[in-house]
């Protein structure tokens, strides 16, 4: 599908979608919960989908009320293959909890994700006593991936460095084995993820103890149901929220200012651009402001990078955003796609591999069509690289925003933006 996006001004008010991140750790956590839990203020997407799928695999059983999921709990093999589609939490995330039965699962990928590395799991389930097998369909130890429990408790270590969500699979499931467990971690990266799933653990009365994020001792704890309310996503805000810094003055219902998500890091970010926010209550105000370049870590949140550097290729001067080296296994390689796409728009943008840099030259840009790769954010981006330029961008496969943001041109439209089918 594909989208062309022209905005001169953008202006109005909009509620932001659930976190996907936090909708998919109370999925998890709920399937290991007896009885009925409530997960209220949700809105689904090709993310959230597919952890219900998994969950439903391992026994849940769900009901959608249009806004609201209701999850009966109870851990049990209902299917021998969990589909979990593109979603890369789920396949990390469940692994280690369909972990906990003794029968055998095999977790199936699709598009991307068969071609990320899965490697990072296969040795810590091992410890822990399960079988796993990583066929590899397209990469070297990628999925499909073959796993039988039972999991034990005990000692682990757990290399954090390609991704934290395999160990937020491995914290929720080690809650529910018979004796505790201590986890030993090494070059963690995207701390705020783990810190969401440890209150979501919390909520369910998890009891997980952190020792600086680098070792957590996690205590026998099975999880009680109750209701969960969804915050707004922080990172689907990050679009809007550059957009508006460019074009006009929006309100941005549903966001929590004391937010545990990563990627509320892009106020940090924003503020040191030169950009106008304030916060009322659950609502955010961006104000159009004269975006200066700046110089930002997104080694911890580095889903900023598409929104990010679209802000930055409309700042005057040389922006630079370290912690590059995290973009490579994503839904497309990003730090490549992001320089070789806005190319085509005229910003020149450099890629430092060994300082671990992007570094992005701030200047006009130029009508064009970009691709998406099937990467949702680099869906996303494009409307933040032309925002208040009033020039038109034609997005190629536009319709991967429904990984995370299906809504996220139709927000477009409610604030101001020119969107349509090409």
């Amino acid at each position: 599908m594909k989208k062309y996006v022209k905005i001169s001004s953008v202006k109005g008010s909009m509620r932001i979608s659930a976190s996907k991140s936090a909708a998919q750790r109370a999925v998890a956590c709920a399937l290991l919960a007896k009885g009925e839990s409530l997960i209220k203020n949700i809105d689904l997407c090709d993310d959230i989908e597919a952890s219900v799928r998994a969950a439903t695999a391992l026994g849940a059983k769900f009901n959608w009320n249009g806004s609201s999921l209701e999850v009966t709990g109870g851990l049990k093999k209902t299917d021998a293959s969990i589909d979990c589609g593109e979603a890369g939490l789920s396949m990390r995330m469940f692994a280690p909890i369909a972990s906990l039965l003794s029968d055998e699962i095999t977790l199936c990928a699709k598009g991307s994700l068969t071609r990320r590395p899965l490697d990072m799991i296969a040795a810590p389930l091992k410890q822990l006593g399960a079988d796993i097998e990583l066929i590899g369909e397209n990469v070297k130890n990628g999925a499909p991936v073959k796993i039988r429990g039972p999991l034990k408790g005990g000692t682990v270590h757990v290399d954090g460095s390609v991704s934290s969500q395999f160990l937020t699979g491995l914290l929720i499931a080690l809650t529910q084995t018979e004796s505790d467990s201590e986890v030993i971690v090494e070059n963690l990266k995207s701390k705020p993820y783990v810190a969401m799933t440890l209150d979501m653990v919390k909520q369910f009365g998890g009891k997980i103890i952190n020792h600086d994020f680098k070792r957590f001792e996690v205590k026998h704890s099975p999880f009680t149901s109750g209701a969960i309310d969804v915050e707004g996503d922080w990172s689907s805000a990050s679009f809007i929220i550059c957009t508006a810094a460019l074009a006009g003055d929006v309100v941005i219902k549903n966001l929590l200012k004391n937010s545990l998500q990563a990627d509320i890091a892009v106020l940090k970010a924003i503020e040191r651009a030169g950009v106008n926010f304030s916060f009322v209550g659950d609502s955010l105000l961006v104000n159009k402001s004269k975006v200066e370049s700046f110089d930002f870590d997104a080694s911890d949140c580095p889903d900023l990078f598409p929104p990010l550097a679209a802000l930055a290729a409309r700042a005057e001067g040389i922006s630079r955003i370290r912690g590059v080296s995290r973009l490579t296994h994503k839904e497309s390689n990003r730090a490549a796609a992001i320089a070789e796409e806005f190319a085509r728009a005229g910003i020149e943008i450099e890629i430092d591999y060994p300082d671990d840099i992007m570094i992005i030259n701030g200047g006009e840009v130029r009508s064009c069509e970009m691709d998406s790769r099937n990467d949702h954010r680099m869906a996303m981006c494009p409307a933040v690289l032309f925002a208040g330029s009033g020039k038109k961008v034609v997005i190629n496969n536009a319709d991967a925003v429904a990984k995370s943001y299906p809504l996220f041109f139709n927000d477009l439209k409610m604030i101001g933006a020119e969107v349509g089918d090409e």
